[in-house]
């Protein structure tokens, strides 16, 4: 299971401000009032996410017969379209997809199995709420604007990529019938019973 543990350097420095003063926020109640600097804001992410496949996913693999990441690397990837679709709502959204991919794909690794645990965005955004999550605001109209729009960049980014993203629609399912579905799309690349993973 690989963890991003800690960072050093200029990455660091980059993902500090990312976390803690993004370009672009989603928690406020006033809508966006100011561009949100989209672009750089995809790039930048989008740099932090070459440092994590080439310096800690790459070297992971190499050793390893089984890699486990639970950041979703193609999240980020939607993200980067769903913001994107925002600022340019004029632009055709495959082509900005197209673009995205062309920016990710020389250090871009492909997972064998990507598991997308597609949940409808309002019950998302509840459940996140009632674990506390949400950025201190469950009101934000920015979450509110963005979630929808990410949710569709997603089903864009698996309507692209077929066979690559297993969807895995949780709604109200419950947890032992979700994890059986898991061990169902893992079972043919894992050289281990993933029933003993639990």
């Amino acid at each position: 299971m690989l963890h991003y543990g800690p960072r050093h350097g200029v990455v660091e420095r980059l993902s500090d401000m990312l976390d803690t003063a993004p370009l672009r926020r989603r928690e406020g109640l006033r809508g966006y009032v100011a561009a949100h600097h989209a672009t750089v804001d995809v790039l930048l992410r989008l740099c932090r996410e070459s440092y994590n496949h080439r310096v800690l996913y790459r070297p992971a693999l190499a050793e390893h017969d089984v890699v486990v990441i639970d950041h979703g690397v193609y999240s980020k990837l939607a993200y980067a379209l769903a913001v994107l679709t925002e600022q340019h709502p004029d632009v055709d959204p495959t082509l900005l997809l197209e673009q995205v991919r062309a920016v990710a794909a020389p250090w871009f690794l492909q997972p064998d199995v990507a598991l997308w645990l597609d949940i409808p965005w309002p019950l998302a955004r509840e459940r996140a709420i009632a674990r506390g999550h949400g950025g201190g605001n469950p009101g934000s109209v920015e979450r509110l604007l963005f979630l929808p729009r990410y949710s569709h960049a997603y089903r864009l980014l698996a309507d692209a990529l077929p066979g690559r993203i297993q969807r895995i629609r949780v709604g109200t399912r419950t947890t032992p019938s979700v994890l059986a579905e898991i061990d169902e799309l893992l079972a043919p690349v894992l050289p281990i019973q993933t029933g003993a993973l639990r």
